[in-house]
């Protein structure tokens, strides 16, 4: 059982992962927070077998940051984060990493979920576990929610180790 108040923010393109943050937000009967990129993506943009679009360049930049059009203003309001996106190139969406990077992380457990289209999770999750590897939180496993129903998420909840 979940500890704490607890936030559900999701990363959405598509309406696929947006679709399964709503579900798991009602079943943690947790609040819903979306983040919203400032310079929203437009079709081009997702062009990742083209070098030039700006999905690719953006996932070949360890250090780049999209900016947020609206922060999360009350972070500290949560003790679990559940943070959701489609996998990019086998990695979390680099504004992911700016919203990860926009309050103190100290204390808070993190539940990372996604959506793919074809990138499996497992370079993603390895990527994720590196990045928190030195920070004061506790990372629970990435869960792929491909197509899940509001059962399915149900079932994974249950599960969650807290």
């Amino acid at each position: 059982m979940m500890m704490g108040k607890a936030l559900v923010a999701y990363f959405s393109v598509g309406q696929e992962t947006a679709k399964v943050a709503k579900m798991v937000a009602g079943v943690e009967h947790a609040d819903l927070f979306e983040i919203v990129p400032s310079v929203p993506y437009k079709p081009g943009d997702m062009e990742w077998l083209s070098k030039t679009s700006r999905v690719t360049i953006e996932q070949k930049d360890y250090f780049c940051r999209p900016k947020m059009a609206v922060p999360l203003a009350n972070a500290g309001d949560y003790d679990t984060i559940f943070f959701g996106f489609p996998i990019w190139m086998f990695d979390a969406p680099k504004i992911i990493y700016t919203f990860l990077e926009s309050f103190s992380l100290q204390g808070k457990t993190l539940v990372p979920f996604a959506t793919s289209g074809g990138s499996g999770r497992r370079e993603t999750e390895k990527k994720l576990q590196e990045y928190f590897r030195d920070k004061p939180v506790k990372l629970l496993p990435l869960f792929e929610l491909n197509g899940m129903s509001r059962q399915d998420v149900f079932d994974w909840h249950k599960k969650l180790v807290f």
